[in-house]
């Protein structure tokens, strides 16, 4: 309806890349679960779009660096979105008011955008083709 094209499919096949249009994209997100197919889609979309605004998935913090030095521009973490979403529900359950809730996430959320996050792009590593240990 408002001309966004959404595509669900092997985003690591070039082929299908190609034939969707992912040189005309202009965001790509992908949520795909595991780590080394992540890198090679990474790899797929920026090798086809370099401008492309790329948005991942990350499970945990410690990924952040490594996704971002691939190329992701940005990396959702599921840990600290379910720690947003447990603190909702449990200050929803404390009653506390839906717009001091607002006021705490927001502060958290401020507190984690100050935060370095080390190897980031830009930084003097190059990062490898294997995701970080746990």
């Amino acid at each position: 309806r408002r001309g966004i094209q959404a595509v669900y499919g092997d985003a690591a096949n070039v082929a299908l890349m190609q034939r969707v249009g992912i040189d005309r994209a202009r965001a790509v997100v992908v949520s795909f679960g595991d780590q080394i197919g992540m890198a090679e889609i990474i790899r797929v979309v920026r090798q086809l779009n370099p401008r492309v605004h790329l948005i991942v998935r990350a499970r945990f913090e410690r990924d952040v660096a490594w996704l971002r030095g691939l190329g992701a521009d940005v990396v959702v973490l599921e840990e600290w979105e379910v720690g947003y979403e447990l603190h909702r529900t449990l200050l929803r359950h404390l009653s506390v008011p839906a717009d001091r809730i607002r006021e705490h996430i927001h502060r958290i959320l401020e507190q984690k955008e100050r935060r370095p996050v080390s190897g980031a792009p830009g930084g003097a590593s190059a990062p490898s083709g294997s995701p970080p240990a746990p």
